[in-house]
């Protein structure tokens, strides 16, 4: 069954499966070439964080978090879910990261060792973990702190989880990313009005950016 657009909100579009599309959004420290524990003596997983600025991208939130709340296991509640397990948090509670985030919502992203995600490149072309070449391009352009900042278009979903130690909660698992040619300097306004969200092209050799169906 192919995959139909239910709404679009901004750079959020809304398929009528259940995944979202997040487009053109800053990310952060990408581990999508190999799992790794998010924590010690954790469970390997591959992962990857973004943000949405609280003033442009209003609406994108305001429906995350809608969502998130909706899909709570019953019997629990969204707010009883401590800080550090949240996948989706206003920045001004985020503790210091190297960056001032108080302008953003952050988002993390994960998936299992065993559900390894799509890694398109800009020309939306899907590169192959199967084929070394083409793997090494997914280390070099989707893993690691060398590529915070990097823009990427990113398809998720929705999941609901119970866990006897951490109690409950909803995560976003990735799907798809496309990497795109494009950086922003994740400095989120940490000084004047600047919201940090200059883009700029990469490299004018590198394919251009090109919508892709996913």
């Amino acid at each position: 069954m192919a995959r139909e657009i239910e709404k679009k909100i901004g750079s959020l579009i809304v398929y009528s499966d259940g995944t979202f599309l997040l487009k053109n959004v800053p990310t952060w420290y990408p581990q999508l070439a190999h799992p790794k524990a998010i924590e010690d003596g954790g469970a390997e997983k591959f992962s990857i964080q973004a943000f949405l600025d609280k003033k442009d991208h209003a609406d994108e939130i305001a429906w995350l978090e809608k969502t998130l709340k909706s899909k709570m296991p019953k019997r629990y509640d969204w707010d009883d879910i401590p800080t550090k397990n949240r996948c989706f948090l206003d920045g001004s509670k985020v503790g210091d990261e190297g960056s001032d985030i108080t302008t953003q919502y952050r988002l993390k992203f994960a998936a299992n060792a065993t559900h390894a995600p799509n890694v398109r490149k800009s020309s939306g072309a899907l590169l192959s973990r199967r084929i070394p070449d083409e793997m090494r391009e997914i280390e070099d352009l989707a893993d690691g702190a060398s590529n915070n900042g990097r823009l990427m278009n990113i398809l998720g979903s929705f999941y609901s989880w119970v866990h006897k130690k951490y109690g409950a909660g909803v995560g976003m698992n990735v799907m798809t990313v496309q990497v795109l040619n494009k950086w922003t300097d994740m400095s989120f306004g940490s000084s004047g009005n600047d919201t940090g969200n200059d883009i700029d092209d990469w490299d004018e050799d590198e394919d251009e950016d090109v919508d892709v169906d996913f």
